[in-house]
């Protein structure tokens, strides 16, 4: 697991707090998935592609977007793929 449970998703806006999801955990854009499942996945080696495969109530923009903002933040280890 990485170290994104540092981030501040505050200034990304996919990311929500919803005190009845997840326990108020951030989650994306109110669904009961995290944005560190998204980048944990991606640092552990799957494509976009492949993540949105596993899970299909996520975009590939969406994806692509908490991705960009991990790594803008510094926390993506992994090169961004286009």
């Amino acid at each position: 697991m990485t170290a994104t449970h540092e981030i501040d998703w505050s200034g990304c806006s996919l990311v929500q707090r919803d005190p009845l999801k997840l326990g108020g955990a951030p989650n994306i854009d109110g669904m009961r998935i995290t944005p560190e499942t998204i980048v944990d996945n991606y640092e552990s080696g799957f494509s976009v592609s492949e993540i949105v495969e596993m899970f299909p109530a996520v975009s590939e923009q969406q994806a692509r977007t908490i991705l960009a903002y991990a790594a803008q933040s510094g926390y993506l280890t992994r090169p961004l793929a286009a």
